[in-house]
């Protein structure tokens, strides 16, 4: 139990792990690299197909009523995900 203790509850390796030391990367720096940039990532895409949506939804006029039932069927499958979980 002892060797365990010392392997996986060292604050010598717990400091190793997250800040990194000379053989292996930081697990913080990973974190904020990887994780960060996908939600960024993310971020900019739902924002631009909820604006390209919004933008859709609004126009008027009978040139724009092939997109009705594309507008229709979008926001009644987004709305019926949100409610399904």
């Amino acid at each position: 139990l002892s060797e365990v203790k010392q392997s996986f509850f060292s604050a010598h390796h717990l400091r190793g792990a997250a800040f990194g030391t000379d053989k292996t990367d930081s697990v913080i720096a990973a974190f904020f690299s990887v994780t960060v940039r996908m939600f960024l990532l993310a971020e900019v895409l739902v924002l631009a197909l909820a604006m390209f949506l919004a933008v859709i939804r609004s126009l008027p006029g009978p040139v724009f009523s092939p997109s009705g039932s594309w507008r229709s069927s979008t926001s009644t499958s987004f709305e019926g995900s949100l409610f399904s979980c």
